[in-house]
């Protein structure tokens, strides 16, 4: 039995070698495996013997690159994810807003580690500048694994949801009341992550944003209310341009042409639209009309305009007029 141990141990370490020490420019001779094994873990191990444990790792689908020579090199292939994987998940957190500065390097170091040793300084150099706008609710990381667990429950949660005053401190909303939410699904969208679901309060489908829940969510007993068959989030975001409600109606925008991409971007490859001449171009989407949307067509600098329905039009003048 103590053998046996003693293998599965060194197949262990081998491993633990091969992954946290080599890649495809730095490898590990048989007899360097050997020197490590006994001065680390005070193992001894032939180097047939390395040879042969190194052949089962390959056995069970781990890829582990072979020079062979009188001193065989090796070095580990597969990883978890390619250096061009990692590179993206680590901008990606880096930028998030939504995620603290300290929750930032945590995980930036955790993604890291995924990937080459000798790699590691390319991927979390310079990851959170000191300007770079971030949150300070340290539970953003819980809030989401609570809402998480509460949807695969199919359960309500229950929070206490804040603003900032004009004096930049913390508001409680609801008059300091928790929200009763049942929560379908979690939506990055904005550089913000969204719960969204069926609030009790407003007695309509609706969304929260994660970061601004000043607790851990509470996971109640009561059973969430179902999602609507025809409910799709995607489409949600679509009509709800950076999670703001409103009224959904069928809007009808003129745009010139060189715009296409920019409508594309937000309302999707498939949106209806149709061409009137060479310069210009009719888009038809389903929208949540609120100001939000407004300040989106405005910054088109006159390239986008509301055709339709007339009351939407009219509503937009009259935001325009306000602001002025």
């Amino acid at each position: 039995m103590r053998n046996e141990g003693t293998g599965k141990l060194r197949l262990l370490y081998i491993y633990k070698l091969l992954l946290e020490e080599t890649d495809e420019n730095h490898t590990l001779s048989t007899a360097q495996i050997q020197k490590a094994l006994m001065e680390r873990w005070g193992m001894e191990a032939h180097r047939i013997t390395v040879g042969d444990d190194i052949q089962l790792l390959q056995m069970v689908g781990i890829e582990i690159g072979k020079i062979e020579s009188t001193q065989n090199k090796y070095w580990m292939i597969s990883r978890p994810l390619e250096q061009a994987e990692l590179k993206v998940l680590t901008d990606a957190v880096a930028s998030s807003k939504v995620i603290t500065k300290k929750n930032s390097k945590a995980l930036l170091e955790r993604i890291a580690s995924l990937g080459s040793p000798f790699k590691k300084d390319e991927l979390v150099s310079n990851i959170c500048p000191e300007d770079r706008i971030k949150s300070k609710n340290e539970n953003i990381l819980y809030n989401v694994d609570a809402i998480n667990e509460a949807i695969n429950e199919k359960r309500k949660v229950s929070f206490k949801y804040f603003s900032f005053g004009a004096n930049k401190r913390k508001q409680l909303k609801n008059d300091g009341e928790p929200y009763i939410f049942s929560p379908w699904a979690l939506v990055w969208n904005g550089d913000y992550y969204y719960a969204v679901g069926w609030s009790d309060k407003h007695g309509s489908i609706g969304s929260f944003r994660v970061d601004r829940m000043c607790s851990v969510p509470e996971i109640r007993r009561e059973d969430a209310v179902a999602m609507p068959k025809r409910f799709k989030v995607s489409d949600y975001i679509k009509k709800n341009y950076h999670m703001f409600g409103g009224e959904v109606k069928q809007v009808e925008l003129l745009c010139d042409c060189d715009i296409m991409d920019s409508i594309i971007d937000r309302f999707g490859y498939d949106v209806e639209t149709e061409i009137i001449d060479d310069v210009r171009f009719i888009a038809r989407v389903e929208v949540a009309v609120n100001n939000v949307f407004f300040g989106w067509i405005f910054g088109f600098d006159g390239k986008v305009k509301i055709q339709g329905p007339e009351d939407v039009a009219d509503a937009y003048k009259k935001m325009v007029r306000e602001a002025l």
